[in-house]
């Protein structure tokens, strides 16, 4: 059984000589002088919609950050704008109740806009792209952030799915002792309680997420990239309820400093029990 716990001690290597190599006068300085930014707290989102012909309203959260966000005490607003790249159509895809944000001291200065996704003529499956800016901060000391004033949304129409379940699988890390739970977690979305071959320390288990596209199944998440290792993966629907997953994990983030494990060649198939 592979470990993790040498990746681990890389890193935070690597954070130690990061450090070392900073001035943090300047650094400080240079933070304390900066503005303060509006974005949105995720740069992406997915969002799945049963394609029933009914709506779902999901929660988007903003937030106000900076030195010296905490001195601010007057309300600031910003604009919603769709940004002219997006496939979604406004009105048969989704609907933005309020084109305005407010962001307030009494509050800690998070926000939060609601996007209704739409269903109605839409057959399953279906994808399409939603780009949302964040513009025109009525602050002229708080600006839009360059990095988080876009939200990328994927809206996914998805088929009634039901493949929530115990699931075998002998490559799992002994603190599964064989077997998965998959939990669904939103429409056609379900977290997979363990990948096969890594754990932490050996035997914990990793969690991953997979979506089900109306019987194609897609790996969209898992607990190494939210822990700051990139992981890619691909799902295969057997057809007869079992799936089989690939992946691989790169060094760091990026998939450009290279490969750190490497399962293209060994698919490990989750059976139902």
């Amino acid at each position: 059984m592979k470990t993790l716990k040498f990746l681990t001690i890389f890193l935070l290597s690597t954070m130690t000589l990061v450090s070392c190599l900073v001035d943090d006068t300047v650094a400080s300085d240079a933070y304390d002088e900066g503005p303060n930014v509006l974005g949105f707290l995720n740069s992406s989102m997915l969002a799945t919609k049963l394609a029933d012909g009914t709506t779902t309203t999901l929660t988007i959260v903003l937030k106000a950050s900076g030195p010296n966000v905490s001195e601010i005490s007057e309300t600031i607003t910003a604009n919603i704008e769709v940004d002219p790249s997006s496939s979604a159509i406004e009105g048969t895809h989704f609907s933005l109740p309020e084109s305005t944000v407010s962001f307030l001291p009494s509050n800690n200065m998070i926000a939060t806009i609601d996007l209704v996704v739409l269903s109605e003529g839409i057959e399953a499956p279906a994808s399409e792209s939603l780009i949302l800016n964040l513009v025109n901060s009525s602050s002229s000391t708080t600006i839009t952030s360059g990095r988080t004033g876009s939200i990328d949304i994927s809206i996914k129409y998805l088929c009634f799915s039901d493949i929530a379940g115990t699931y075998s699988n002998p490559d799992l890390p002994s603190g599964a002792e064989g077997v998965a739970e998959l939990t669904e977690v939103g429409v056609g979305t379900y977290t997979v309680s363990s990948l096969p071959y890594l754990g932490w320390g050996g035997t914990t288990p990793i969690w991953f997420e997979i979506v089900d596209e109306c019987g194609e199944l897609t790996f969209t998440n898992c607990e190494l990239t939210e822990s700051g290792y990139f992981t890619e993966g691909e799902v295969v629907n057997n057809g007869d309820g079992s799936f089989t997953l690939t992946y691989i994990v790169y060094n760091g983030g990026d998939p450009s400093t290279g490969i750190f494990f490497d399962f293209l060649d060994a698919p490990s198939t989750y059976t139902p029990l």
